[in-house]
C-alpha cells in the first residue's frame, strides 16, 4: 500500500469513526484531539476502527505516540509491513505442501 493510499484510508476511517463532517479539513498533520476535536471516547472508537479496517493490533504502549493522522498512518504502514513477511512465508509453505 502506498503512503498516500494509507493516509486516505486512515482519514476515511477516522472521519467515519469520529463522525467528522465532510467539510472538516483532515490532513496528515491534523492532531486527533486538538485539531479534529476527537474526545477520549471517540478516540477509542477511532483506534478500534483502524485496527479492524487494517487488521492490525495497536499496542497500548504506542497509544501516546499516535497523535496525528500522519503518525497513525505511518504506524499502520509499519504494522502492515511487519505482517507481510509472515504472510509470504506461510504462502510458500502452503505451496510446498500442496506440491508435496
Amino acid at each position: 500500500m502506498t503512503e498516500q493510499t494509507c493516509i486516505e484510508q486512515v482519514v476515511e476511517t477516522v472521519r467515519a469513526a469520529a463522525k467528522l463532517p465532510l467539510t472538516r479539513v483532515v490532513e496528515p498533520r491534523s492532531r486527533l484531539v486538538e485539531d479534529l476535536g476527537v474526545d477520549s471516547l471517540d478516540l477509542v472508537g477511532v483506534l478500534l476502527a483502524v485496527q479492524d479496517r487494517f487488521e492490525i493490533v495497536i499496542d497500548d504502549a504506542d497509544l501516546d505516540k499516535l497523535t496525528t493522522i500522519g503518525k497513525l498512518a505511518t504506524y499502520v504502514q509499519e504494522r502492515l509491513a511487519e505482517n507481510e513477511p509472515a504472510n509470504d512465508r506461510d504462502s510458500a509453505r502452503v505451496a510446498v505442501s500442496a506440491r508435496g
